[in-house]
């Protein structure tokens, strides 16, 4: 958008580009296998990201066919960014979108300026990227129809400001909490009252998913923002709490709380093979709470809200785009969502 408003593009050419962006990193996650890809400690939204963003500023700056696949190939050779922040809980994860941003940017401004990069940076026999950051990879998932199959269009959409893989589990802990109100309904107790008699939380879940938010320490014991983003026992026992995910529910003094903390200590994950199996095509997983009485609730989910199998309304989309327009811009979310909706027809991107 930056580059789109400094060169005075219009929203039809910057809708263009995200289009660009968006399929070739698409792309390329699909060509390095997002299993192979995250088992080997790689974070793709650094290392596919940076040529999404090649992708997208090589369209903004017109370049011709030998620039753009210099720019990719200079994208390549910059790729980076390991999911090793999770194990202490450093904060350095905002590094990887930007430095994706900044790097993909550069290598197309470098290309424009007659820099060439490596034509062969997925497949070269020494440093192709396809051996080297995942088991091999598919090159013809690169292009595979290219042109008639948009994978924009295959995109889910989070409903939840935290980590994808913990989403399932959310949507589980929402439709068990549903079951603890009507039973405290019958029992004429409180809801409060059906959570606190909670004796254990069980889940299963893809062995993917079971890494980036269940092992750490961060994931276990989360104490920070960014470790509760990432942790899928936090996210379980602050949708049976709270009933709602937001970004309230991941600010620091809500993370520290005493009654969130002590429920998500009773979360136990484990990977499951018929999830991994069914992985990446469905982000599957199992809840199981049990309670002190021996009551017990069961929920599972194949695909997570905002997947291609179960997409969010317009109203859905409406209302999170609203809470995140009201922090930047209080009373104006509406003006500014007719501004978005109507990008196309714009003849230069507005403020934002």
């Amino acid at each position: 958008m930056g580059l789109c408003q400094a060169l005075g593009k219009s929203g039809k050419e910057f809708l263009l580009a995200v289009v660009c962006g968006y399929e070739t990193v698409n792309r390329v996650g699909m060509a390095f296998g997002v299993s192979s890809h995250r088992n080997r400690g790689w974070h793709a939204t650094a290392t596919c990201g940076v040529f999404g963003c090649a992708a997208a500023c090589a369209k903004l700056l017109n370049l011709d066919t030998d620039q753009i696949v210099s720019a990719l190939g200079m994208a390549g050779t910059q790729s980076s960014g390991v999911w090793a922040f999770l194990g202490d809980g450093s904060n350095c994860k905002v590094l990887h979108t930007a430095r994706a941003a900044a790097d993909g940017m550069e290598a197309a401004f470098l290309a424009k300026a007659g820099m060439t990069g490596p034509e062969h940076i997925f497949e070269a026999k020494d440093g192709g990227l396809l051996t080297a950051m995942s088991d091999g990879g598919d090159l013809k998932k690169l292009s595979a129809g290219l042109g008639t199959v948009y994978e924009i269009l295959n995109m889910d959409m989070k409903p939840y400001p935290c980590c994808r893989s913990a989403h399932g589990v959310i949507d589980a802990a929402f439709e068990i909490r549903k079951e603890l109100l009507k039973k405290a309904d019958l029992e004429r107790t409180s809801l409060e009252k059906q959570i606190a008699d909670i004796r254990q939380v069980q889940i299963e879940t893809y062995l993917v998913g079971y890494k980036q938010c269940a092992v750490s320490e961060g994931c276990l014991n989360p104490k920070t923002t960014l470790d509760a983003k990432f942790s899928t026992p936090y996210a379980a026992a602050a949708a049976l709490l709270y009933g709602k995910i937001s970004m309230k529910e991941f600010e620091l003094e809500v993370v520290e709380g005493t009654e969130i903390q002590r429920l998500l200590h009773k979360v136990h994950v484990e990977p499951a093979d018929e999830f991994t199996k069914q992985y990446p095509k469905h982000w599957g997983c199992r809840m199981k709470v049990l309670q002190q009485d021996g009551t017990g609730y069961e929920k599972e989910i194949r695909d997570p809200s905002g997947s291609i199998a179960r997409p969010l309304t317009t109203k859905q989309a409406m209302k999170k785009a609203e809470e995140f327009l009201h922090e930047s811009y209080p009373g104006e979310e509406q003006v500014k969502i007719r501004e978005i909706l109507n990008l196309e027809e714009k003849e230069t991107l507005p403020n934002m």
